[in-house]
């Protein structure tokens, strides 16, 4: 079995998805953009927020 796959398993087990109020699951490869990463993780963090008419949107999101 490998390390993803592991990683995965684990991020979808009942009981520690129920250890957590919110999660997010990105793939990093060996070249990666850190501030489109962090993007991603706070669109999945924040999409209960979205779905409940909050109008919150990282893709616009800036690093000064």
């Amino acid at each position: 079995m490998g390390k993803t796959t592991l990683a995965l398993i684990i991020y979808n087990n009942e009981v520690v998805r129920e250890q957590f109020d919110c999660r997010a699951w990105i793939t990093v490869s060996e070249s990666y953009d850190m501030i489109k990463l962090l993007k991603i993780m706070a669109n999945q963090i924040c999409i209960a927020e979205e779905d409940n008419g909050g109008d919150i949107n990282f893709d616009t999101m800036s690093i000064e």
